[in-house]
């Protein structure tokens, strides 16, 4: 059942980071408790990948700020992945990774057009040492240097509510998928 209001004064707060998958549809207050309180989510994948091609189909439904991790060294950490999502602060999408004490450090941004309620889909092709950013098929920057050239990816949201339509990873040479969501469907109302 939905925490109370004392309950989520307790346990949500600005800065938390949560990693597990929340289903919100069906949760609207627990949506806006953690929105008003800024809490981080991120969700995983348990698969380890090299050489793939990682694409997400996404739609923010409040505020902006989502995106992907990927090259995560494991499916619970963040430190030493790389990110690319889009701002919560201004239109722009930012692209970066987390250093060894979980600190996002921004290797470049780009300003794009607001995103806010409209369907967007960012493809990351990961190589040997570096990855390429598209976004809705449009290239955004190439060759930006990675630290870990494999590992896990997972969905990353800061300061709003995402809905991630697809995520699919396939590898870089090749066609068929390794993982593909499920197309998810809205709640009935």
């Amino acid at each position: 059942s939905f925490p109370t209001r004392r309950s989520s004064d307790l346990y949500f707060r600005p800065g938390l980071v949560i990693y597990t998958y929340l289903h919100l549809a069906a949760e609207r207050k627990l949506t806006d408790v953690l929105l008003e309180k800024k809490v981080t989510g991120i969700a995983y994948e348990t698969s380890s990948f090299q050489n793939y091609t990682l694409r997400a189909t996404l739609q923010h439904t409040q505020g902006v700020g989502g995106g992907v991790l990927f090259n995560m060294p494991s499916p619970y950490q963040i430190n030493s992945a790389n990110a690319v999502r889009f701002s919560d602060e201004t239109d722009a999408l930012l692209w970066g990774f987390y250093d060894e004490q979980g600190n996002f450090e921004r290797q470049g941004y780009v300003p794009i057009e607001p995103v806010a309620q409209t369907t967007q889909t960012i493809q990351i092709y990961s190589g040997e040492s570096s990855y390429d950013i598209y976004l809705n098929d449009q290239l955004i920057t190439r060759s930006v240097p990675m630290s870990l050239t494999q590992g896990h990816v997972g969905l990353l949201t800061s300061h709003a509510a995402v809905t991630f339509l697809d995520v699919s990873v396939f590898p870089l040479f090749g066609s068929n998928a390794i993982t593909q969501s499920e197309q998810l469907k809205p709640p009935v109302s």
